[in-house]
């Protein structure tokens, strides 16, 4: 068996290196067409970095899953590289977990939080394209990327409070549930518009199916408190058709 394997493994190792030196590893001719759009469908794992400052130190981020789909449009300026602006309707989720405590009270509260939201995200991305053989090619991305809120979102939270009394003063416990929107200007709303960094890489091939990873790195702060801080994360992983 073994005497089969290693001819077939050198053999094809050959052909591959041999296939993409004819291919050219990075082809600096001009493209055949200038303008190309595709289509792109994926999901998405996302979550918040949080610093709630004094209300509590004590805050757990869940990433949670959704979905994706959108258009890109390729500006080809030469075989291994273009500008590519892309339009994406999103669907994000994460959880969270906020413990306060006041040692002075004898007060512990719990908050647990299950989000859902929807953005629409705009990246213009420089990509740049290697040819790994004839028919395949790696693909590098980075660029900015603005978001924009979609309807209200929402948020749908769990509290408990529990008091532990004293001489003076009874124990008290306190379960409720409740929903707020996602965005607006209140203490644990969002602000509705965001930007940052999405990073990617990914294959193509025969120059229309792509299958890629991708991760957005929020720069603005979304906290509609001023103590706080709130910075969207996301990890993309989309299928496309290019035409």
């Amino acid at each position: 068996m073994r005497k089969f394997i290693l001819p077939l493994a050198v053999i094809l190792s050959v052909s591959f290196v041999n296939e993409a030196k004819a291919a050219d590893f990075m082809s600096t001719g001009t493209p055949s067409k200038i303008i190309s759009i595709g289509a792109r469908f994926g999901l998405n794992s996302s979550g918040h970095k949080m610093d709630l400052g004094s209300y509590s130190d004590n805050v757990s981020v869940n990433q949670g899953t959704g979905w994706m789909i959108g258009g890109v449009v390729d500006l080809n300026v030469r075989d291994f590289f273009s500008v590519q602006p892309g339009f994406f309707y999103e669907n994000r989720s994460y959880g969270y977990t906020v413990i306060r405590h006041d040692e002075a009270a004898q007060i512990l509260e719990n908050e647990i939080g299950d989000t859902r939201y929807n953005m629409f995200t705009i990246p213009v991305l420089a990509v740049f394209r290697f040819n790994l053989s004839s028919h395949v090619q790696w693909n590098v991305a980075a660029g900015p990327y603005f978001g924009f809120a979609l309807g209200n979102g929402s948020d749908n939270v769990e509290h408990i409070k529990l008091k532990v009394g004293n001489n003076e003063s009874a124990s008290s416990y306190r379960h409720e549930e409740f929903s707020r929107d996602f965005y607006g200007g209140e203490q644990w709303q969002h602000k509705s518009f965001d930007w940052g960094l999405k990073v990617g890489t990914g294959i193509r091939i025969f120059k229309h199916y792509s299958f890629s990873i991708y991760y957005m790195n929020g720069f603005k702060d979304l906290s509609a408190d001023r103590d706080w801080t709130l910075k969207n994360r996301s990890w993309n992983f989309t299928i496309g058709y290019d035409f």
